[in-house]
């Protein structure tokens, strides 16, 4: 299949505080590499092709219209401007990584630049949680949802959008070296 952008450059600079300024060269491939690494394991792999045969044949329309249009432009945006916030500030060349500047403005510092993409982020979870829970809750419209059947190469969609780790009050992670470690802990505290 061949790539198929599921946001326009168009809607992205009409939907982001990005200006017209970013070059269309810088923002295109990662519109297309977002799709694909945070689209993909939201949607599940046979509903994320049916949504990009419908757009490439010009037959999107109904639920998956309304999915693509409510649910999954808003959180693609949002990973298209975290995945973009590093190339927008520094240009990679044959000889170096330049750091690109100008006379009217004042370059970021690098916990500014981490603020707003970890702020992005969140933003970018939010909305792939919210298309997650549609999709869970309306699973009858969109049958591709759950059909995991394809090969191998068929991802299924994630349950979940928010990742976060294990916290134990009072525990800190470097106490333990490995896993089976941590199961005689917390099986030495269950039997307190």
């Amino acid at each position: 299949m061949t790539n198929v952008a599921l946001i326009s450059l168009e809607y992205f600079r009409q939907n982001t505080p990005a200006n017209y300024n970013i070059d269309d060269d810088i923002l295109q491939p990662i519109i297309l590499m977002a799709g694909d690494r945070y689209v993909l394991p939201v949607l599940g792999t046979n509903l994320y092709n049916k949504i990009r045969n419908d757009i490439t044949g010009n037959t999107l329309s109904g639920n998956y219209q309304s999915l693509l249009e409510i649910y999954v432009q808003p959180f693609l945006k949002e990973y298209v401007m975290y995945e973009a916030l590093p190339f927008i500030a520094f240009r990679l060349t044959n000889k170096n990584v330049a750091k690109k500047s100008s006379d009217t403005s004042e370059p970021a510092d690098l916990e500014e630049i981490n603020f707003l993409s970890r702020r992005i982020f969140d933003n970018a979870g939010y909305f792939a949680e919210r298309c997650t829970r549609y999709l869970r809750a309306n699973e009858g419209s969109f049958p591709e949802y759950y059909d995991t059947s394809g090969g191998s190469d068929t991802l299924a969609p994630r349950p979940t959008q928010y990742f976060s780790g294990i916290h134990i009050p009072g525990v800190l992670p470097s106490q333990f070296s490995n896993m089976g470690d941590f199961l005689v802990w917390s099986n030495w505290i269950n039997n307190l």
